[in-house]
């Protein structure tokens, strides 16, 4: 099965829940225009009832990360259970490769459960809306849900906490030349608006350096961990973000960077826009789609084409994965739920597809990842991993 069926069912599922964003309509309907069986094909599923039923049916299971017993093999490696969207994924995969009657069959298959339930003695839920903003004159101020209205006035900008995110408001006349560090630890998340209107999502274990007011020919903050950006037009002033010697220049665009410590590179995802991400002399230019990483050697991959949802899914509330290995979903997981995990003696190298909510508890994500080969144990705030 193709890595196009499996995205084409994605945006057919997406479609179908009316899930589908526009980028996406448009991406789906330029593949129905591409032949004659595409449209049919896509025709066929999106006005077929027993599908829509059954969709319906598994939506309004007590959870939607119901497990399936299939396990398929790919050339990257064992896919391990999959939650209700990506088993209607698969299925609708099934159907453009096989047609309406093998699809059918395989959509109609029981759910079942092979896997050992995940061992806990309490569970863990994850983090929220929580992070810390430094002033330049040494002030903390904690943010949450319980801190609203205007925190503090610098220059002629007003800075307010309004519904989780954290507003700079200017007058727009010349402001201050004072910075600011908002940062989240573990288990927490936050949003910024800036003072030009530029918007900034913060991961777990993330900061930004960024001044109160941008008074010079550009606009340029420092970040740490993982960040979307959403930057506000103006073609006279640049955008530059600074993470560990690299420089990503935008105008008027949209972008993630995750700069873990703990993860392999630097990566940087285009969404909308362009982008050129540059260090020592060395310069690639993204286009919306594309994905390039800092690797430990100063070079930068080619730009590649990937799955946007994948990268950018946290900001929405969701973890997705796309043949993502074990430990680098449990680094996620880590930062989420605040756990540190422990791997007792080796562990198989699998490969997992997913889709869950961040907002579930840490059992049910582990859910996802269960096999048989896999046993996780959660012990106060450790997730212990190890071969079954």
């Amino acid at each position: 099965m193709s890595d196009t069926n499996n995205h084409i069912s994605v945006l057919l599922i997406k479609s179908l829940t009316g899930e589908i964003t526009a980028s996406e309509d448009l991406e789906l309907k330029q593949w129905m225009q591409q032949s004659d069986a595409n449209r049919k094909v896509a025709d066929e599923f999106l006005k077929n009832d027993s599908f829509k039923e059954g969709l319906s049916d598994l939506m309004k299971k007590e959870t939607i990360w119901e497990r399936i017993q299939e396990q398929i093999n790919l050339r990257s490696g064992k896919v391990i259970r999959v939650n209700w969207y990506k088993r209607i994924a698969i299925a609708a995969s099934v159907f453009l490769v096989l047609g309406l009657s093998a699809y059918l069959a395989f959509f109609q298959k029981s759910d079942g459960n092979n896997g050992k339930e995940v061992t806990k003695t309490t569970d863990i839920n994850p983090g929220g809306y929580k992070a810390r903003l430094i002033l330049s004159d040494g002030r903390s101020i904690i943010l949450d849900s319980a801190v609203s209205g205007e925190l503090a006035q610098q220059g002629n900008t007003s800075i307010l906490n309004k519904n989780n995110q954290l507003v700079y408001e200017s007058t727009g006349q010349v402001g201050s030349d004072e910075y600011n560090t908002l940062a989240t630890g573990r288990a927490e998340m936050y949003s910024l608006t800036m003072a030009d209107g530029t918007k900034i999502w913060l991961n777990s274990e993330s900061s930004i350096y960024f001044p109160v007011a941008f008074n010079d020919k550009e606009r340029r903050i420092e970040v740490t961990g993982e960040v979307y950006i959403q930057v506000a037009k103006n073609p006279s002033k640049p955008f530059i973000v600074s993470v560990n010697g690299m420089e990503v220049l935008a105008m008027g665009t949209e972008f993630n960077i995750n700069s873990y410590k703990d993860e392999d590179d630097i990566s940087t995802t285009l969404v909308e826009g362009t982008v050129k991400v540059s260090k020592g002399g060395i310069n690639t230019i993204l286009k919306p789609g594309q994905q390039t990483k800092l690797i430990r050697n100063g070079q930068f991959t080619p730009p590649a084409s990937i799955n946007i949802d994948e990268i950018t899914g946290w900001r929405n509330g969701w973890f997705h994965f796309e043949s993502a290995d074990l430990k680098t979903i449990l680094r996620q997981f880590a930062r989420r739920y605040n756990v540190e995990v422990v791997y007792e003696g080796p562990v198989k190298n699998r490969k997992f597809f997913g889709i869950v909510k961040r907002s579930s508890s840490l059992s049910t994500v582990l859910e996802m990842l269960q096999d048989n080969d896999i046993i996780f144990k959660i012990e106060g705030k450790k997730l212990i991993v190890k071969s079954g």
